[in-house]
């Protein structure tokens, strides 16, 4: 507050947590991370807390984080309470649960459907990058953000078929696209794939120390394309052709299908032949007997 004087007054920074009242939240905190969860077991989450813990050892030292404050998930159960509590991207991203979770940087805190260790450590590794490139200048791409996030996750988790179809069929996004995360469902989630692709390759190929001389780089206020011009000793377009001839032409069978889809899907397809076979009976009875019309 400054007032017609010049004077000037600043009130201490404080932060106002809200939380739906409709539930009962329960917390607890271990390692850098604080969970928020209500109509969940204690063990349970105590159990999932432990493992993405773990997990993100090596998040930390390949960011080179040593000292980083708790930071926060808040965890909502189903599609109904998660359309209340992420923020609007679209419609259709909306009605499609097009997007598991939201991490806030600014904030140190994400929002999470449902407790999942994938989950929570793909975003606490946003929040972990937002913490080590802090600087007003560091600028870090969405396909790396993004990537590097997936990366740190158990599996490709199919990622790396809907890359190959991709490649087979010429269908990649380039890398000069993917400066912005893309709108329609499809194109998502060819972006996520290639991200998460692009990355793997950069780490399991040039290893993690680049990737963290990569990343220092940023937080150092260069750009990507002179970064990786610093650190790979190629362009991006150079890394990305050497990405693209890494990438499997041939057919990657695809995860195993859920039991309860596979047993849903086999009930409807034998009822509908079932229905088909009396459909056929019938018109081969009607074919062999007299046709029985109006009468004149």
């Amino acid at each position: 507050i400054k007032d017609a004087e010049g004077n000037t007054f600043q009130s201490p920074d404080f932060s106002l947590e809200y939380k739906d009242p409709a539930y009962e939240w329960h917390r607890y905190q271990h390692g850098v991370i604080e969970i928020l969860w209500h109509d969940r077991p204690r063990d349970t989450v105590v159990a999932v807390a432990d493992s993405v813990n773990e997990r993100l050892e090596s998040v930390q030292g390949l960011l080179g984080l040593t000292d980083v404050g708790p930071m926060k998930a808040v965890i909502v159960n189903g599609s109904r309470e998660a359309r209340r509590s992420f923020p609007v991207v679209s419609r259709t991203a909306t009605t499609s649960h097009l997007y598991g979770g939201f991490a806030f940087g600014d904030l140190d805190v994400f929002v999470l459907g449902g407790l999942d260790v994938d989950g929570m450590v793909h975003e606490m590794t946003h929040l972990l990058i937002d913490e080590a490139l802090s600087s007003p200048w560091a600028r870090i791409p969405p396909w790396l953000n993004e990537g590097l996030a997936m990366y740190f996750e158990s599996g490709p988790r199919g990622r790396d078929a809907i890359v190959a179809r991709a490649a087979r069929s010429d269908g990649l996004i380039p890398l000069r696209n993917m400066e912005r995360i893309p709108g329609r469902p499809s194109d998502v989630r060819l972006f996520y794939a290639e991200s998460w692709s692009l990355v793997n390759h950069m780490m399991t190929t040039h290893g993690e120390r680049r990737m963290a001389e990569l990343l220092a780089a940023l937080a150092n206020g260069d750009g990507i394309r002179k970064a990786v011009i610093g650190v790979y000793g190629t362009t991006l377009e150079g890394l990305e052709e050497e990405w693209k001839a890494g990438i499997p032409r041939a057919s990657i069978l695809a995860p195993a299908p859920n039991p309860g889809v596979w047993g849903t899907s086999a009930i409807i397809t034998g009822a509908v032949a079932i229905a088909i076979a009396a459909v056929v009976i019938r018109w081969v009875r009607n074919a062999i007997s007299p046709h029985e019309g109006p009468s004149d």
